[in-house]
């Protein structure tokens, strides 16, 4: 498995149908219509989770 970083995985949350619901910080908080989830992404430019 390769690594991936934080930007990445927010646009295959986004690709998923997860949606960016706010930001604090460099943490982009991410939600879905239907689900009690949240996914919290840290992003720090292009380094690896």
């Amino acid at each position: 498995m390769r690594p991936i970083s934080g930007r990445e995985l927010c646009r295959l949350l986004t690709d998923g149908g997860w949606m960016l619901k706010r930001i604090k910080g460099s943490h982009h908080i991410f939600g879905k219509a239907g689900e009690r989830k949240i996914i919290s992404v840290p992003v720090h430019g292009n380094k690896d989770l």
